[in-house]
Formats: C-alpha cells, sequence, structure tokens
C-alpha cells in the first residue's frame, strides 16, 4: 500500500508548539498481552502513536505464515486504546525511509531485537542513525508461546485429530516462562473511570479467550447500547467447565488484560459470575446486558464426557427484559477455529517455534533491566487523620473486637494513605472533637451506624454540615469475615468445632440463603476450585464483583517501577486475614531493599497447603488488603509456589522468608490433608534467601478462629442486630 493507506484514529490537534511523534511496528498475529504492553510503553514515550503493521506476505518470507488474517490483524489494531494512527504495510526491517512515511521521530521496539529474513538486525539501521527507543518486552508470553499452547491440545472436542498426534515428544515442548501479573500492569492497563450518575451501563461477559478482533467488534457494538462498558471475565474453571479441559488457552489474567486493553471497555470484572443476578445488576447499576450472537448459539447441554459442565442462560436479564443480542461481525473466528488453522500447518509452525526457542534461550541468558515510564497520580486530600476506638469503647455498642487493642493500633500505622492517628477516639464525634484535632470535615460511609441509644452516630456532624459521605464497599465487613470464621468445620483448627454447641435456629441463620456469611454447605461443595469460599448467593456473587473490579485494583497500586538502582526484594505467602503480623514481616522485609514485590498465591495453592476451609479472603480480596500495605511496591497475582528456573526471578537482593508458622504452611498441613510445602530451592541455590523474623508470631488465622470461637454466641448476636438494623 501507498503512504495515503494510513488510518488516523484519534485527533492530533495540540497546543504545544511540538508535538511528539513516535513509531512502533509489528506482526500482531494473536494479539495478547505482549503486544498491548509494548503499545503501551510507546505511547508513553511521545504525544502521537503511529503504529505499523506487516503484511501476510511480508510476514511469511521472514517468519512463517501468519496464524490471523491480513484483513483481521489490520482490523483489530482499530480497537486498541493507547493508538493514533495505523500505516500499513511496512517492511520487516524499518529504516529512517519507514520513520518519514510515517512522520515519526523516533522508533520504539522491545529488548528482543528481531533479525530479518537475511540474519541481520531488523532494527540496525535505526539504532545506528540514533532514532531507536528500547522498551522492556512483556516476558512469559509471545505468539510462539500461544502457537505451542495450541499445538499441545489433545482432547478431540477441537475438531479434526489430535493437533499433536505423530509428533515426536521434543516437537511437542516450546519454551515458554510464565507471565507474572502484577497489580501495577492492572493498574497500567485500566481507564480509572467510574460511572457517573447520567452513565447507562452496559455489562456483557464471556471467555474472551484467544482475543480477537471478533471480540473487539462485539464489545465495540456492546458499548454503543449505552455510554459505560463492563466486562465480566470468567476464571479458568468456569471457562474449563464450560468448554473442555483444554479451555482456556490464555489464563484468566491474560485474558484481563487483553480486554482491559480494548479501547471501548471502561471496566472489567476479574472471575465474573457465570449467572448475574438482580442483585449484581441493582449493585452495579447495569441497565442493559449484552450478549454475543455466538454465546447465545452455545449448546445448552453438557457433553457427556465432561464432568460438572456449566452453561449460561441468563434467565434474570431475560426477566428483567434487558437482555440484547449483539450480532458478531466475526462469528467463525472462535478459539476452535485459530486452533485449526494451526493444525492445518503444524509442521510449518512446530519449525518456526523450534527456531524461536533458541532465539528465546539467548534473550533470557543476556537479558538486562528495562525501566518502563509511568505516569504518576495525585493523592486526593493532603492530609488524612485516622481515628480508631478503644476496646471499652466498641464493647457496649458492639461485640468484643476480635483484634486486640495494641495489634489493631499498630496496623494502622502500616496502611497507606494514613498521615496521622488518634487513638482512643469518642464513637460519637463532635464538632468539637474535630475542632481539637485540627479537622475540618469528617468522612464516613452511606452506611450510618447507629449507638446504644439508637441515634445516628453522626447526626451531630451532619447537621454542622461537617459530614461528607461516600460509598460504601458492599459485603465486606467484620461481620462477614467473623461469619466466615464461625462455619468453619475442619478440626485443623485447634479446639472443637466452631459451631459446636449451637441450637438449630442459630444453625439455619448461619446458613441462610443471602446471609452475610459464606455458607459451611458451600465450602464442602467448592473445596476443590480455584475459589473455594465463592459460593452462588447472592452477597457472594456481588463479593466477586466488588473485589475483583479493575478499577479497584488500580486504586490501590502505587504503579511505580522498579528504577535501574533500586534493591529488589520479593516475599510471597497467603496473606490470608491480613493483619499486623504480617504488614510487620512486609516492613522488614522492605528494609532489606529499596523495592519490595509481594507474591499472592491464588486460592487454589492456598487450599492445598492449608486445606478445605481456606483461604478464608479470596485472592482478589487478598491483594487488595497487601496493596494497601504502605510497604508494598508492587503485588504478583496469583504467583507461582516455587520459582523453577533462575532467569525469571525478580532482580533481587533476596527472597524474604517468613520463619514463623502462619505463613509457613507447611507446619500446619494436618496428617490427613496432601498439604503443599515451599521449598524456594531456587533462591537458596543462589544465595539471596533470607529470613525475617515476626514481631507478632502467634497472630494466625487459626488464633483468629480461635478467639472468636470463644467469643461465638456474641458475635451471633451482633450478627442477628446487625441483620436487623440492614432490614
Amino acid at each position: 500500500m501507498d503512504n495515503h493507506d494510513t488510518s488516523s484514529l484519534a485527533s492530533t490537534a495540540s497546543d504545544s508548539p511540538v508535538v511528539r511523534r513516535g513509531y512502533i511496528d509489528g506482526c500482531f498475529d494473536i494479539m495478547h498481552s505482549g503486544h498491548y504492553n509494548a503499545i503501551r510503553q510507546a505511547k508513553a514515550q511521545c504525544d502521537v502513536l503511529v503504529v505499523g503493521i506487516h503484511s501476510d506476505d511480508e510476514i511469511a518470507s521472514n517468519k512463517a505464515p501468519p496464524v490471523m488474517k491480513q484483513e483481521e490483524r489490520y482490523e483489530l489494531l482499530k480497537h486498541v486504546k493507547w493508538i493514533d494512527e495505523i500505516l500499513h504495510d511496512v517492511p520487516y526491517a524499518p529504516s529512517l525511509k519507514t520513520l518519514a512515511r510515517a512522520k515519526a521521530d523516533f522508533c520504539v521496539h522491545g529488548d528482543d531485537m528481531p533479525v530479518d529474513s537475511t540474519g541481520r538486525g531488523a532494527y540496525d539501521d535505526l539504532r545506528d542513525a540514533g532514532k531507536l527507543r528500547v522498551i522492556k518486552r512483556t516476558e512469559g508470553v509471545s505468539t510462539t508461546d500461544l502457537v505451542g499452547r495450541l499445538l499441545l491440545l489433545t482432547k478431540d472436542h477441537l475438531q479434526g485429530s489430535q493437533l499433536d498426534s505423530g509428533l515426536a515428544p521434543k516437537d511437542r515442548s516450546c519454551v515458554s516462562v510464565r507471565m507474572l501479573t502484577t497489580t501495577r500492569r492492572i493498574a497500567e492497563f485500566s481507564s480509572r473511570r467510574a460511572p457517573t450518575s447520567d452513565d447507562t451501563v452496559v455489562y456483557v461477559d464471556g471467555a474472551f479467550d484467544m482475543f480477537n478482533v471478533g471480540h473487539a467488534t462485539t464489545l465495540q457494538k456492546a458499548k454503543a447500547l449505552g455510554t459505560y462498558l463492563l466486562v465480566g471475565i470468567f476464571d479458568d474453571e468456569t471457562v474449563n467447565s464450560m468448554k473442555g479441559s483444554n479451555y482456556p488457552v490464555m489464563n484468566l489474567l491474560e485474558r484481563v488484560l487483553n480486554v482491559s486493553a480494548c479501547k471501548h471497555v471502561d471496566e472489567v470484572i476479574i472471575g465474573a459470575p457465570v449467572e448475574i443476578t438482580e442483585d449484581l445488576i441493582k449493585t452495579m447499576n447495569i441497565s442493559i446486558v449484552a450478549q454475543g450472537s455466538i454465546s447465545s448459539r452455545r449448546p445448552r447441554c453438557p457433553s457427556s464426557d465432561e464432568e460438572g459442565s456449566v452453561t449460561q442462560t441468563n434467565e434474570v436479564a431475560k426477566r428483567l427484559g434487558i437482555l440484547h443480542e449483539v450480532e458478531s461481525d466475526y462469528p467463525h473466528l472462535t478459539a476452535a477455529a485459530i486452533a485449526e488453522r494451526i493444525a492445518n500447518n503444524r509442521l510449518t509452525y512446530i519449525h518456526r517455534n523450534t527456531k524461536r526457542d533458541a532465539l528465546e534461550k539467548e534473550y533470557y541468558s543476556s537479558k538486562q533491566h528495562i525501566a518502563e515510564k509511568v505516569c504518576c497520580h495525585l493523592a486526593q486530600c493532603d492530609v488524612l487523620i485516622i481515628g480508631v476506638y478503644a476496646d471499652e469503647s466498641i464493647v457496649p455498642d458492639k461485640a468484643l473486637p476480635v483484634m486486640k487493642q495494641d495489634e489493631r493500633y499498630t496496623f494502622l500505622k502500616h496502611l497507606k494513605w494514613v498521615d496521622e492517628i488518634v487513638y482512643g477516639v469518642p464513637v460519637v464525634p463532635t464538632t468539637e472533637f474535630l475542632d481539637s484535632i485540627n479537622a475540618d470535615f469528617c468522612i464516613h460511609g452511606d452506611n450510618m451506624p447507629v449507638n446504644g441509644e439508637g441515634r445516628c452516630a453522626y447526626d451531630d456532624l451532619r447537621d454542622a454540615g461537617r459530614l461528607r459521605v461516600f460509598k460504601r464497599t458492599e459485603c465486606v465487613t467484620v461481620t462477614d469475615l467473623v461469619g466466615r470464621l464461625l462455619v468453619q468445620t475442619r478440626d485443623h483448627l485447634t479446639g472443637p468445632r466452631l459451631d459446636d454447641g449451637l441450637d438449630s435456629e442459630t444453625r439455619q441463620i448461619l446458613s441462610a440463603p443471602g446471609s452475610p456469611i459464606c455458607r459451611a454447605n458451600d465450602l464442602a461443595i467448592n473445596s476443590a476450585v480455584s475459589s473455594p469460599r465463592m459460593a452462588t448467593s447472592p452477597t457472594n456473587s456481588r463479593k466477586v464483583l466488588v473485589t475483583n473490579m479493575i478499577k479497584r485494583i488500580s486504586e490501590f497500586t502505587t504503579r511505580r517501577p522498579p528504577k535501574p538502582d533500586d534493591v529488589i526484594v520479593y516475599i510471597d505467602g497467603a496473606f490470608d486475614m491480613f493483619n499486623v503480623g504480617h504488614a510487620s514481616t512486609l516492613e522488614k522485609a522492605k528494609a532489606l531493599g529499596t523495592y519490595l514485590i509481594v507474591g499472592v498465591f491464588d486460592d487454589r495453592t492456598v487450599n492445598r497447603m492449608k486445606g478445605c476451609n481456606y483461604p478464608v479472603m479470596n485472592l482478589g480480596e487478598r491483594v487488595l488488603n497487601v496493596s494497601a500495605c504502605k510497604h508494598v511496591d508492587d503485588a504478583v497475582i496469583g504467583a507461582p509456589l516455587e520459582f523453577k528456573e533462575p532467569k525469571v526471578l525478580p532482580r533481587t537482593v533476596g527472597f524474604a522468608n517468613k520463619c514463623f508458622s502462619a505463613l509457613h504452611p507447611s507446619s500446619e498441613v494436618p496428617s490427613d490433608e496432601h498439604g503443599v510445602r515451599q521449598k524456594n530451592d531456587v533462591p537458596k541455590k543462589l544465595g539471596i534467601f533470607k529470613e525475617v523474623e515476626s514481631d507478632f508470631p502467634e497472630l494466625t488465622v487459626t488464633t483468629i478462629a480461635e478467639r472468636i470461637s470463644h467469643n461465638r454466641l456474641s458475635y451471633i448476636a451482633e450478627k442477628r442486630n446487625r441483620a436487623k438494623s440492614l432490614e
């Protein structure tokens, strides 16, 4: 194509005297989060980003035939945020002439430089001319890796013969490094725009596996039905149950990043429920539920060879008259169709992957750290004062607090956003009290508490115009957490079962549908899946939305990338029922370096390590709690239990390990559990493993449960009173 074949996606008008124009190019075949992150990083370095894309012939002459058709690749780029202009049919090895055609000042590329068909570096000319800027490649994900995953598919629900049939074992593997999804990465992809009261919220959900132009155009049509698009993404277990044992090809967090890169998407729910309830519709203020035409045609009957298959009905949305079907522009572009394309040319792709494997090994053996650009965000206030009640002030109006007074006091010191702490504040604040601490106003959620006399505790401040009300975070309360622990039934919690001695009426209250606690029978039903505490009740379904929205995660994230001179410390664990013991340990770990990365195990890993009642908090809740700690710079969501390859380790001074039993699960796994134990062999072998002594070694989930057990009747009474107040 000629120079005129350039599409502009955004206005480039600017009041600035100098507009920086950047250029990045690629095949963009089977788009993944690595592509999107490269585009995002390139956009951070310029005002206008021009993206060049190669033709099918150009790719075939330098690599192998692309999996996605040319028009599919071209069209998908139009739906990606961060892209201002698109340049078609660019050469595989760009030159100064290419930059002139794009009217760009420089070219951007990852630190894994490709070579052309002659074996010469494809970007050597631009490097020599000082026109090349190198960005950090996203490790652990590539088109080659995705092709390798599809080559290994073996179940016959993919039409045709097995894709790896007749292949030698050495040809059935591809070099891959697991991509670590962090809170900072999710924050960088998030739009961070909250819906306004005037917005028409549209909800659409699905697997969004192998995200492609079919998904993107469907989301575009869904967005056109309203003004704010909320996308729910099913977790891996749900997709697996719906589509078969080989699905999804991409894991949940990869799929979340891909959808978040689409410019039509305003918010994403990580691990959305299969069925949306009326309660969820009210909570999220959803006006329209959109359903893709491919989803609506999915067979409702599970196949005979699949156990526990899940189907979606959208009955509530149909009954409310808010379900709209969106016709797909690419109805045949499915994960199965993409797999078939690879199957038809599998020997070609195996040969390409073999060549790419060698390049991957070379990259990881010689890679160096490259810092990423980041946009800073501003705090919303100058000074925030937190008041905390004394134990004796809590007891008259509520139950005895679970955490001791010094534990609560000390814990607040470790939270970000907190500037000052005032201890022993009155339960009913007054204007005189605000004046005494030099505060202009008081802030509280829209769930106003009442004191022992039945009067709203904040009436005086409201009447004086010194109360500001914000939106309460629904379905996450101390009462809820106490309720979850009250229904623990396994004997690995020391002492008698926590529900022993309760009358039938109380047991009925605890197990009632919609109760703000997790039901005991849900624990047994869900103990084998990734989120053992995600029940199907409306309350627990809402909890998924509240804790797993990418906007919420982005609000908790520092978004500061490590600098070249940072000393990075890594620590991992369950971090269940996050408390002062965890926070003080993270403080000590941070003191070993200058940048702290915290790995948070997923629900399945914690479940296997500690037993079927764990974790008490789901992964989304635990990630938010860890991210609220001021010592944490970044968190890995669903961190691996063991780092098996030194090449994927962060650039660290050492691994910090917890030397107390609360977060060292091997000592807590009972003999009848197939417990998983962490060894940390790789950091030990590298000599970077360090232990951190806890200041609160006795503060574990077990001891917290025991405290509740000793006062369970008091907590049950409080639960009853709270239920009445919410009626």
